[in-house]
């Protein structure tokens, strides 16, 4: 099975995942529904290769650091 990978200003509903790029500095992107104090105390900080998933009832976010 291959990944597809699109950019879209809206998921469509039909998508199961949303990824989400988190940097370790800067604005956390409203996407991620959190503020960096408690995304840290949950222990993801957006270091390169960390992950958090954020599950919903439609889609599942995905943190990407």
């Amino acid at each position: 099975m291959a990944l597809k990978f699109a950019l879209a200003a809206k998921a469509p509903a039909s998508v199961a995942a949303i990824g989400v790029p988190v940097a370790q500095d800067g604005a956390v992107p409203k996407e991620a529904g959190m503020s960096r104090a408690a995304l840290e105390a949950l222990g993801f900080t957006g270091k390169v290769g960390q992950t958090y998933v954020l599950p919903a009832a439609g889609a599942v976010t995905i943190l990407v650091g």
